[in-house]
């Protein structure tokens, strides 16, 4: 294995072990279905505008979305979805992009993650932090 290809191993692994993360007051089914159903507008992420956001597959445990510009390109994201407590009735999400350390995708991770949360909690939603 190339020193190159073992850097972006350990890079993947560490920017898996920063995604953003929330445990919500519902079971695993319950926050994937709100998930599902949420409504998403374009424009909803941060520093994207233009940028339609959709979950575009479904698991008993992950939704994956695609962040998607007017011309079609974009980038992938996916959201894991497990039990926080052993009775079932909290979820614990943790959410991941496809990114190669780029601030604006950070950036759209955390929107998402804000996203996610105003979805599973009723809070408002705001693009940016506050």
């Amino acid at each position: 294995m190339t020193m190159r290809r073992v850097a972006a191993l350990i890079a993947l692994t560490l920017a898996g072990c920063a995604g953003a993360q929330e445990t919500f007051d519902l079971s695993v089914a319950d926050a994937r279905q709100r998930i599902l159903d949420g409504t998403y507008p374009k424009g909803s992420i941060a520093n994207f505008s233009s940028h339609n956001i959709r979950p575009t597959a479904a698991g008993e445990d992950r939704i994956t979305w695609k962040i998607v510009t007017d011309d079609g390109l974009g980038f992938p994201c996916e959201s894991t979805l497990t039990p926080a407590n052993a009775e079932g009735t909290q979820a614990l999400v943790k959410t991941e992009c496809a990114t190669d350390n780029n601030p604006l995708v950070e950036e759209a991770k955390r929107s998402l993650k804000r996203l996610i949360d105003s979805v599973l909690t009723g809070k408002p939603y705001s693009k940016t932090e506050i």
